[in-house]
């Protein structure tokens, strides 16, 4: 080492019994001696930790000196008290503006949360605790009111703004926001957690069906389809002034996605290739079997196959959709198909990705003819493609009218099962675990 440890010796002038030692050292650097002056100046310490050194070296233990406000109070620290009129605060506050969820998200933490309104700040609860606190309490700053705050009420926190949001949910939240009663506040919240269950049951098997199209693509085939936002093209990223107050041209996009691997195909067509003049009729129910029927005759698919999409009634949850699907499985084209229903406001699903994905490029690019939109589309992810239109219109509720009835009560059934062993009927159930099934003869003559 740079300092070693010597002979003792002892004082003159004392007895030998009782003589007095002390412990020299001999100071050197890469094996040249020198002082003690030099060797402080060398390795930077000062003869306080210097003499701390030497005494660990006459120990025989070497370790490093804890801080000297180790176990200290910081001069700034907040009393016990003071801490718990912040929590309380900011519990009372919750509980007055706050919206308690009747669960965790799912993979979160096990609290419920309470949401804030999305208009509320940190910065804004904290000016509110300030002005009630009483004259001569210690007052929390801001930031330690954050902190605080984040450490011991983490399930407490501020929505974040959002659209397309479930209309029940919010008419629940708004009811056990507004609730008169403990009462009429308890049955609200009941309410919403069965909303929410349900919804998060169904999520659970759209999930399931996905995974087992994945498991076993020879047998099985699973699709999502929805409509996207229109694009309006000539699109630019840095778009001139001008160019705002004009009319655009608007093209349609109908996605459909196959889980199993084969990518989401997005179907475009303009407001001059619908089937009502000036984009009329571009979303209707004709519109939606044209375009499957075009997709399920050009890609192949499993015998049995099952759908998913969200509630819409004037697209999707119709009769025609549903004579559709019959009339497919009467022909031979299909042994079996299942055509499941998101439950209202809780419709975000796979499709929605490659739309979004999309949207994002669309966003960062310049965009000027359908030929250069089909390029951005393909261009976006290799999931992604897409198809202009190619197919024909067809006026199908005029053609399953004369075949097919009607289901009465349709929008109380989520899942709908066509078979060949059960040809021309339809089984339905509200939700993918019931055990109550309707079986209703959709074919008028059997």
């Amino acid at each position: 080492s740079a300092a070693r440890c010597e002979e003792t010796v002892s004082h003159s002038g004392q007895a030998a019994a009782g003589a007095r030692t002390r412990t020299s050292f001999a100071y050197s650097v890469q094996g040249v001696r020198i002082c003690r002056t030099v060797f402080c100046s060398v390795y930077g310490v000062g003869r306080t930790r210097l003499k701390r050194l030497q005494k660990m070296v006459e120990s025989g233990v070497c370790v490093p000196a804890p801080h000297g406000n180790v176990g200290k109070a910081p001069w700034n620290k907040y009393s016990v008290e003071t801490r718990g009129r912040v929590i309380e605060f900011i519990k009372n506050y919750a509980s007055v503006h706050g919206l308690p969820m009747p669960a965790a998200p799912r993979g979160r933490a096990q609290t419920a949360p309470t949401y804030l309104p999305s208009s509320c700040t940190h910065q804004s609860v904290w000016a509110q605790y300030s002005n009630a606190s009483q004259q001569g309490e210690e007052v929390v700053g801001c930031k330690s009111f954050q902190r605080l705050w984040k450490k011991q009420l983490a399930n407490i926190q501020i929505m974040s703004p959002r659209i397309d949001v479930c209309a029940k949910c919010e008419t629940l939240r708004n009811v056990m926001k507004n609730a008169d009663s403990e009462d009429f506040k308890i049955q609200s919240a009941s309410d919403l957690k069965s909303h929410v269950e349900l919804a998060q049951s169904e999520r659970e098997f759209y999930r399931s069906c996905i995974e087992m199209a994945k498991t076993n693509p020879d047998t099985s085939t699973h699709i999502t389809f929805d409509f996207a936002e229109n694009f309006a093209i000539p699109y630019h990223a840095r778009q001139p002034g001008p160019v705002y107050f004009k009319v655009l041209h608007r093209v349609n996009n109908f996605g459909i996605v196959n889980e199993a691997g084969a990518g989401q195909v997005h179907h475009l067509y303009h407001e001059g290739q619908t089937i009502g003049a000036d984009n009329g009729k571009a979303h209707g129910p004709n519109c939606v079997v044209s375009i499957l029927h075009r997709y399920l005759e050009k890609t192949p698919h499993a015998k049995s196959l099952h759908a998913h999409c969200d509630n819409c009634c004037g697209q999707n949850k119709n009769k025609t959709v549903l004579a559709y699907l019959c009339w497919r499985v009467l022909a031979g084209l299909e042994d079996e198909i299942m055509l499941s229903f998101m439950i209202v406001g809780h419709t975000r699903c796979s499709v929605d990705g490659g739309f979004g994905v999309v949207k994002k490029k669309f966003r960062a690019s310049d965009t000027d003819s359908a030929a250069q939109l089909v390029d951005l589309i393909d261009g976006s992810g290799h999931r992604n493609k897409a198809a202009l239109f190619d197919w024909h219109w067809r006026c199908w509720d005029d053609f399953f009218q004369a075949h097919f009835k009607k289901v009465q009560g349709i929008t109380s059934y989520q899942h709908f099962r066509f078979s060949k062993d059960i040809p021309g009927k339809v089984e339905m159930k509200k939700t993918h675990s019931s055990e109550d099934i309707v079986t209703l003869q959709l074919m008028k003559d059997p």
